[in-house]
C-alpha cells in the first residue's frame, strides 16, 4: 500500500466508526464474503494502472473523436458526490467522451438547496473543459424514459448508463474505448466493479464476474448496471423499459444477450460503485419492488423462448421452475460392492426424496458378503431397480459406459452410494429444470458434509488443475456473491452427482478409458464442452455425502496417475477457466481476489 493511503488508513477507521458506530461497524466484519478495505486495497493499488501508464493513454487519446457516450440521470444525490463522479470524468485519459445529464430535478424557484448544488457542480464541470450536455426534464419522468430520450440524443457509437455517485478509475473509458476499438463486431461490454465509501472514501467488496454465463444472467444480474451497449442495437431493442422499475437495465441486458451478439468481459475493476462501508440492515421497500421488477423481466424473457415456468424472487437471484407436460425417464446408475446397509439407505433415499420417474441400475462389483445378495433378492421386487453384474478388471470409466448401455431413461444420472441425504427440497426436480431450461448437457448440486458445509459448489479447471469452488462454507450462510446461490455454468461437476443428457452423453462417447477411478467425469465435462454443450451446477440443490468408503477405491498410486494423466491431458486448452473470475483465488474458490 502506498505511504500515503497507509497514513490514512486510521482516520478513514475513525470515521467509520463514526458514522456509523463502534457495534455496527464490527459487525460488518462477521461476513466472510465481503472483502473489507484492510484486506483489498493493497490488491487494487498493484492492479491500478501507473502514472507511467496514464500518460501514455493521455498521450495515445488526445484528440480522438467522441465515440462513448455516458447518461446520468439525475433526480435524488449526494451532492459531494455527484461532484467527485464529474471529477473523475474529468480525469479520464481518454477524451472521446460526452456526459449527457439528464436532470429530472423539479422545477420551480431553483428547487430545494440540495438541487440546487447538484446544478451547481453540473455547472462547473461543464465550464471546467468537461464535455457535458445537461437536459432539464420534467421531474416526473421514469428513470427508462430519461435513458431512452439519453439514446436518442447520444452522438457516440456506444452507451453507457452512470449511476450519479459512482466513480470511474482515471483509465476506465481508455480501457473501453481500446477494447470496443479491438472487439468491432460486439455489441456489450463490462468489467469488474468494487464499492467505494463516502466521504473520503475507502474501496471494498469487489464483484470479480467471469465471462459471459447467460446461465447464471437468467437467475440474477451479476454483471450491474454499468456496461456498454452499441446506440444501434438499442433502437431495435426498443430501449429500456419503464414499467420493469427497479429492473430496467437488467431487463435491457437480457434482451440483449437472448442472440448471438458478440459480449467483452474487461477482467479490471473499472467502476467504484458508491456505498456503505458497513452494513446496517433496514427494511426498504424498494428492494422488494425490485425484486418483484426481476422476476417480471425474467419472466418475459422465458415468454420469448416459448419456455413455460414459474418464477420466484430468492435473495438477489430468481428461482425458475418449469411447466412439464410429461416427466421424462433418468436412470440412476451406481456401482456397489458389499455394505448392504448403505446401499439400501441410498436406494431408499432416491426413491423417496423425489416425484421424478426413475429406473436404477445397481452396478456389482466383486460383493462376497451374504447380507449383498440378500439385499439384491429383496430389491429385486422393485420395478424400477435393475441389478448388473461387472465381471472384469476394476475399472469406473468401464463399469459406468456399460451400465448406461442398459439404461433406458433420457437423462443419465451417475450416483454415489455415499449421498443418502439432500438439503433442500426437490432436488433432483431442480437440476432437471436446469437441464431443460438453459439447454445444457449436464447438472450437478452443491456437494455438502453432513454438518452441511460446503464440499464445492462446482468445479474450477485451471491449467488441468481441478478445484472446488467455495469450499468450507456453511451451507445456509447467505452470500452477496451471486455465484454462490445461483444457478450458473462452470468448467465441470463431480462425478458423485452427476446428471447428463442422453444424448450429450453417446455423443462424447462416453467416459474416456484413460481413467480408472478419477477424474473421468472431470475429463467428461470438459469433453462436452468442445461439443458445444454447457455444464451447469444449481447449488439451491445440494446433495450431502456420508463418510464411507468408496466403490471402487482406488489406491494412491492409481489417483495420482488418473489425475496426471488429466492434467497433461487438459493443461494447455485450460490456460484459464472462463466461467471463474481471472483475477479470483482458485485455491479459496470464493471469487474474491487472489491477494499474492
Amino acid at each position: 500500500m502506498p505511504e500515503k493511503e497507509q497514513e490514512l488508513l486510521p482516520v478513514r477507521i475513525w470515521e467509520s466508526v463514526k458514522t456509523f458506530g463502534l457495534r455496527a461497524f464490527f459487525a460488518s466484519f462477521s461476513d466472510s464474503s465481503r472483502m473489507l478495505p484492510r484486506a483489498y486495497e493493497p490488491w487494487l493499488f498493484r492492479h491500478r494502472a501507473s502514472e507511467e501508464q496514464l500518460r501514455a493513454q493521455r498521450k495515445k487519446g488526445a484528440g480522438r473523436k467522441t465515440s462513448l457516450t455516458l447518461v446520468t440521470v439525475l433526480k435524488e444525490a449526494d451532492p459531494q458526490a455527484f461532484a467527485d463522479m464529474l471529477a473523475s470524468l474529468k480525469g479520464q485519459t481518454f477524451s472521446g467522451f460526452e456526459l449527457l445529464l439528464i436532470d429530472l430535478t423539479a422545477f420551480g424557484d431553483g428547487g430545494t438547496d440540495l438541487q440546487a448544488e447538484l446544478r451547481s457542480a453540473a455547472a462547473e464541470a461543464a465550464h471546467s473543459g468537461l464535455r457535458l450536455r445537461h437536459f432539464l426534464m420534467k421531474d416526473d419522468l421514469e428513470f427508462a424514459d430519461a435513458v431512452n430520450f439519453g439514446i436518442r440524443r447520444a452522438s457516440g457509437t456506444f452507451l453507457a448508463v452512470l449511476p450519479p455517485e459512482d466513480l470511474l478509475p482515471p483509465e476506465s473509458l481508455y480501457r473501453f474505448a481500446e477494447t470496443i476499438r479491438k472487439h468491432r463486431e460486439a455489441e456489450l461490454f463490462y468489467a469488474d466493479h468494487d464499492s467505494v465509501s463516502y466521504g473520503k472514501g475507502r474501496y471494498f467488496d469487489p464483484v470479480l464476474k467471469p465471462d459471459l454465463d447467460p446461465v447464471l444472467l437468467l437467475h440474477g444480474d451479476y454483471i450491474g448496471e454499468f456496461y456498454f451497449f452499441r446506440k444501434e442495437t438499442a433502437a431495435v431493442l426498443g430501449g429500456f423499459r419503464r414499467e420493469l422499475s427497479g429492473a430496467e437495465t437488467y431487463d435491457f441486458l437480457l434482451r440483449l444477450t437472448a442472440g448471438e451478439r458478440e459480449t467483452v468481459h474487461l477482467p479490471a475493476v473499472l467502476r467504484h460503485r458508491r456505498g456503505a462501508l458497513t452494513r446496517i440492515p433496514a427494511e426498504d421497500p424498494r428492494e422488494d419492488l425490485r425484486r418483484s421488477a426481476m422476476a417480471e423481466a425474467v419472466r418475459r424473457e422465458l415468454a420469448g423462448r416459448r419456455i413455460s415456468g414459474e418464477v420466484l424472487p430468492a435473495g438477489s437471484s430468481v428461482r425458475i421452475r418449469c411447466r412439464r407436460k410429461k416427466k421424462p425417464l433418468i436412470s440412476v446408475i451406481l456401482i456397489n460392492t458389499d455394505r448392504a446397509a448403505d446401499l439400501r439407505r441410498c436406494v431408499d433415499f432416491l426413491l423417496d426424496s423425489t416425484e421424478e420417474k426413475l429406473e436404477i441400475l445397481i452396478v456389482e462389483c466383486c460383493s462376497r458378503e451374504r447380507e449383498t445378495f440378500e439385499l439384491y433378492r429383496d430389491l429385486a421386487a422393485y420395478p424400477q431397480v435393475k441389478l448388473i453384474r461387472w465381471m472384469e478388471e476394476l475399472h469406473l470409466s468401464k463399469m459406468l459406459n456399460y451400465a448406461a448401455g442398459y439404461a433406458a431413461g433420457e437423462y443419465f444420472l451417475f450416483f454415489s452410494r455415499r449421498i443418502r441425504s439432500a438439503a433442500g427440497e426437490n432436488w433432483l426436480t431442480g437440476l432437471l429444470d436446469l437441464l431443460l431450461l438453459t439447454g445444457a448437457g449436464a447438472a450437478g448440486p452443491a456437494l455438502l458434509t453432513p454438518d452441511e458445509r460446503t464440499l464445492s459448489r462446482g468445479l474450477i479447471v485451471r491449467e488441468g488443475i481441478i478445484l472446488p469452488a467455495f469450499p468450507g462454507e456453511e451451507a445456509a450462510r447467505v452470500s452477496r456473491i451471486l455465484p454462490r446461490e445461483a444457478p450458473h455454468t462452470v468448467s465441470a461437476l463431480s462425478g458423485d452427482c452427476l446428471l447428463v443428457r442422453r444424448e450429450a452423453f453417446l455423443q462424447a462417447e462416453g467416459f474416456s478409458d484413460d481413467f480408472r477411478f478419477r477424474t473421468q467425469a472431470e475429463d467428461l465435462c470438459l469433453r462436452l464442452r468442445e461439443n458445444g454443450w454447457r455444464c451447469v451446477t444449481d447449488p439451491g440443490s445440494g446433495a450431502v455425502l456420508e463418510d464411507i468408503p468408496e466403490t471402487p477405491a482406488p489406491t494412491g498410486t492409481e489417483e495420482i496417475f488418473d489425475r496426471d494423466t488429466f492434467r497433461q491431458r487438459w493443461e494447455t486448452k485450460t490456460a484459464s477457466d472462463p466461467y471463474y473470475p481471472a483475477a479470483a483465488s482458485a485455491e479459496r474458490g470464493d471469487y474474491l481476489p487472489k491477494l499474492d
